[in-house]
């Protein structure tokens, strides 16, 4: 309970939960925290060999990065593997959480890294998410020449994801910089109804007076989240005849009020945001493949921003280009892993990528996109044929190297039995194995039908047919396209532990943070849902149609 509700270890001293305990349980012998302390290390030590059991079986690793700071500004870099078990479930656990010296440099973040990967004994990584700091890149040059010594695909070409939270973050910053002044407008009289309770309920009446029944309310945006900017301007929105309503009333509030004007262009620019919304909570869950999402929605995005980039409305025009100078930054040219994942997804293969690169690039440039597309998911999958080619036959020299029993009949008889085996074997491995033909078997069967599907299902219910490339999809459906959870992709600020975890040693920190990782459910479902209030000076007041509510967080 302490390790997931994140208490500190001497709440079993409190006189109010010993109080409690009593009750619930007076023969309770309640002990202290220093062996409450030394429990979750032992809890702490049972659940990592147990993980460690549980992820030596997979074949190549995908890790998330993040650092994390306290208020003592010591960092800690949080390591995250993610992987698909035999049963073809998908699962997030954190290996480490561990402090990294001073200075927080790439270099000093690389050593820390492969220590982690020594002591988990990962020795194959197929790619680490990481967000676009610089230390980043600096990481990634330092760690891929040791990782590749000891096998990377395709030589760490493709070695390192972008998190495209952290980018959808970036481009749509830049966006609403170029915006402020009408956020501003918007954002300033949200505060003037809010400002006493006098004005909120003149407003309460000007809603129902317009009959509005939205059950969201007005809410201020935070500056380091650009969602609630989205939000704000959504919901109040939803409230414009009120406030046309108020400005004919309230003379103070009509000398800045947002015109007819102001509000039509809010109406776009929120349209035009959700996009980026949308995005941004697809990519941070963590209960389905993040991967085969990406290519997607970065299209959407792409046709969006051209489209906006011609709208009439000169600051709505500078806005789209503004963010598309940043995209283009990040995702102008083509991510083959992206484009790969699609392949593999039996929904769309080699002809939904000829099908979006004859609408993005001219014909020429179309056919070498999805060439080069080609080549590479074939040089990959030669690498697992290789892989397991060279598996299957160290099977077959075992299988021959077998004592024979007596079962009761003549030698000839069993020598032909033993043969016999070999020969299904071999025969399996041949069907199983082969050539790039079970790849292009693969792209030549008709594809899936869209509706009610489920990826890892299908992969799983075709890995006997597919054997190699299963597994090839296997490594490359796993590797997830953010490095943060869905409440943290939409800010601006940084990961900071909490006041009770920062007076920890490092060590205890890591058993807590890690424990409570392990122990989490993981059938628990996705928290995705749309947050329609945000804290603003440690507390929420929302406005809704007829009632008046205070939400103290």
């Amino acid at each position: 309970m302490l390790v997931m509700l994140e208490l500190p270890f001497n709440t079993v001293d409190k006189t109010a939960f010993q109080n409690f305990m009593r009750v619930v349980q007076p023969r309770l012998n309640i002990v202290s925290r220093t062996t409450v302390r030394k429990e979750v290390l032992n809890i702490y030590g049972e659940e990592k060999s147990k993980l460690k059991r549980l992820i030596n079986t997979c074949q190549r690793v995908s890790l998330t990065a993040d650092m994390w700071t306290s208020n003592q500004t010591l960092g800690y870099l949080c390591l995250t593997r993610h992987f698909i078990d035999d049963s073809w479930k998908l699962h997030k656990k954190i290996l480490n959480f561990c402090m990294v010296p001073v200075p927080h440099s790439g270099e000093v973040m690389a050593d820390v890294v492969e220590m982690c990967l020594i002591e988990w004994n990962i020795c194959k990584l197929t790619t680490i998410t990481l967000d676009n700091a610089s230390s980043n890149n600096v990481l990634v040059r330092t760690l891929a020449p040791i990782l590749s010594r000891k096998g990377m695909l395709l030589q760490g070409r493709f070695f390192h994801i972008r998190c495209a939270a952290h980018v959808i973050n970036l481009i749509v910053q830049d966006g609403l910089n170029e915006i402020k002044e009408l956020v501003t407008v918007i954002r300033g009289r949200v505060k003037y109804v809010r400002g006493s309770q006098a004005r909120k309920q003149q407003f309460e009446e000007c809603v129902l007076q317009e009959g509005i029944s939205s059950k969201k309310g007005l809410c201020i945006d935070v500056c380091t989240r650009w969602n609630s900017t989205f939000l704000m301007l959504e919901f109040a929105i939803q409230f414009e005849s009120a406030f046309t309503r108020l400005k004919a009333r309230d003379s103070n509030f009509a000398r800045e009020a947002p015109t007819i004007d102001d509000w039509k262009k809010a109406k776009v620019i929120c349209t035009f945001l959700k996009v980026f919304c949308d995005a941004t909570k697809l990519f941070s869950g963590h209960k389905y493949t993040t991967f085969n999402l990406d290519f997607h929605e970065v299209f959407e995005i792409q046709v969006r921003l051209r489209d906006m980039a011609n709208h009439d409305d000169v600051s709505i025009n500078l806005m789209a280009k503004k963010m598309q100078i940043k995209f283009d930054k990040y995702w102008k040219e083509c991510n083959v892993m992206f484009a790969i994942a699609v392949v593999l997804d039996p929904r769309y293969k080699i002809e939904y990528l000829s099908f979006i690169y004859d609408e993005i690039f001219s014909k020429d440039e179309a056919k070498a996109q999805v060439s080069c597309i080609k080549r590479e998911t074939f040089a990959i999958y030669d690498e697992y044929v290789s892989i397991y080619s060279l598996r299957q036959k160290c099977v077959l020299h075992s299988m021959e190297k077998e004592p024979e029993v007596d079962s009761g009949t003549c030698s000839g008889e069993r020598r032909i039995s033993n043969m016999q085996k070999i020969f299904f074997k071999m025969n399996a491995a041949k069907n199983n194995v082969g050539s790039s033909s079970n790849l292009e078997q693969y792209l030549e069967e008709k594809n899936h039908p869209i509706d009610d599907f489920d990826i890892l299902s299908w992969w799983k219910i075709n890995s006997s047919k597919y054997h190699v490339l299963s597994h090839m999809a296997l490594d490359i459906l796993v590797i997830p396209v953010s490095m943060v959870a869905s409440e943290s992709a939409f800010s601006t600020g940084g990961r900071v532990l909490d006041n009770y975890r920062s007076l920890l040693s490092p060590g205890v920190v890591q058993a807590l943070v890690c424990t409570q990782d392990w122990l989490r459910d993981d059938t628990c479902e996705d928290t995705n849902e749309e947050v329609e209030v945000y804290q603003h000076e440690n507390d929420i007041e929302i406005i809704e149609s007829g009632t008046l509510t205070t939400h103290l967080f």
